[in-house]
């Protein structure tokens, strides 16, 4: 990953050979540095600079040009997050609507874990092994999925959890009916 970074922002040649660029930042401290940084940024992500007017730019149009170079989803985030980070380094002028952070929505990776503790409670311990080992191969759920594919996630979900449950008095005396 870094290699295609210093790759794309042109600080490495193909060979792996440090270019100029990677000396001049390296090399330069303060406003002269980010004067370097601005211009390898500007260098590099030509076409955002050329298609947009950055400085009246919004979330989602910034969000569409990423989209239209092939990122998407979570990678899709992560380049609007990294662009403006290393933008606001350099202290290159952007517009209001990017510096405002839009509202995130905290999406929490479902492991394995979890999923036996949103079935009633139940802690993993006291499972038989071959539960831990049939829940790590159960796909973490994904909020970018098409509408169908996460209703069969919730099904499966739903199915495994019913399952798991019954299983939970495996190896425990299960309570009397009186």
């Amino acid at each position: 990953m870094l290699q295609g970074s210093l790759l794309f922002f042109d600080l490495m040649s193909v060979e792996g050979v440090p270019t100029a660029k990677l000396h001049q930042l390296v090399n330069s401290e303060g406003e002269s540095r980010r004067a370097v940084l601005a211009e390898v940024i500007r260098s590099a992500y030509g076409p955002l600079f050329t298609e947009l007017d950055i400085t009246r730019a919004t979330q989602a149009q910034i969000r569409e040009h990423f989209r239209s170079r092939g990122a998407s989803g979570d990678i899709c985030r992560k380049c609007v997050s990294f662009f403006l980070a290393i933008s606001s380094e350099a202290e290159i002028p952007l517009s209001p609507h990017l510096r405002k952070s839009s509202p995130r929505v905290k999406v929490k990776k479902v492991t394995s874990v979890d999923m036996v503790r949103v079935g009633g409670g139940a802690e993993l311990a006291g499972y038989p092994a071959w539960v831990e080992k049939l829940l790590e191969k159960f796909p973490n759920f994904d909020p970018e999925w098409p509408d169908e594919l996460k209703k069969k996630w919730f099904d499966a979900f739903k199915s495994l959890k019913s399952a798991l449950l019954e299983t939970s008095a495996v190896g425990r005396k299960a309570p009397r009916r009186r």
